[in-house]
């Protein structure tokens, strides 16, 4: 373990990030400089890559559980409780200042990586093709509406100049058209009843995968005690999210 450097003053250091912290780029990385020579990078970095586990100091934690993430992150006690402190009061200032530190310090790519956009999935893909197949029977249904309009107003015009054959044909035509239109509908309403069901099982598959990745960022938190898996959402937010 490390020991406590007796020039590293705590509150002085977290008034200087915050002053600093509307400068340029390279000031800040110079104000990040006595930090990583009393703590080490690592513990400066997200808590996925190694950097200290804020949560596990917060109020009420048992020294337990401080200890055991201060050792996570290779410090002594005395220090992950000192930089948890400058890290909680640097963001009371503003909520992502310390982010802004770590990103002057380590880069944006490393603290903040960009997400690659995904190549769209099967499912998607599939319910696209349905959208443009319903799209042309919409269209169709209508074109075949008009068909129908136009031959049921030939048959009014055949039946004014007395040509009854003529009257029966169009009256006929216009009845195939609407029988076609309805069908064009129907394929139409079909389909939107099939998207509908399949996007609701997407929004119950995304929410199962959202969280099943809360429990688990719950569980690597390690701000729990006992299996998460037997508490309710009630449980964890009154307990221990609040």
């Amino acid at each position: 373990m490390q020991t406590l450097n007796t020039t590293f003053n705590t509150v002085e250091t977290i008034k200087n990030l915050i002053e600093v912290h509307s400068t340029t780029e390279s000031s800040k990385r110079e104000a990040m400089q006595p930090l990583v020579a009393e703590f080490g990078e690592t513990a400066l970095l997200n808590t996925k890559d190694g950097g200290i586990n804020r949560n596990a100091f917060r109020d009420g934690t048992s020294n337990e559980t401080r200890q055991k993430a201060a050792d996570q992150c290779g410090l002594s006690l005395e220090k992950a409780e000192s930089l948890a402190r400058i890290i909680r009061e640097v963001n009371a200032h503003r909520a992502t200042l310390w982010q802004d530190y770590q990103i002057a310090q380590f880069g944006i790519e490393m603290i903040k990586p960009t997400k690659a956009k995904p190549a769209p999935s099967a499912e998607s893909l599939e319910r696209k093709a349905l959208e443009n197949e319903r799209t042309e029977h919409r269209d169709n249904a209508k074109k075949l509406r008009s068909k129908a309009k136009i031959a049921a107003a030939n048959a009014t015009i055949a039946a004014a100049s007395g040509d009854k054959d003529k009257q029966s044909e169009f009256k006929r035509e216009a009845e195939e058209w609407k029988e076609k239109a309805k069908a064009a509908d129907a394929n139409a309403k079909y389909i939107t009843e099939e998207l509908t069901e399949s996007k609701l099982e997407d929004k119950k598959a995304r929410l199962l995968d959202k969280t099943i990745a809360l429990r688990d960022a719950i569980e690597a938190a390690k701000i729990t005690e006992g299996d998460v898996n037997s508490m309710t959402i009630g449980d964890l937010i009154t307990n221990y999210l609040v």
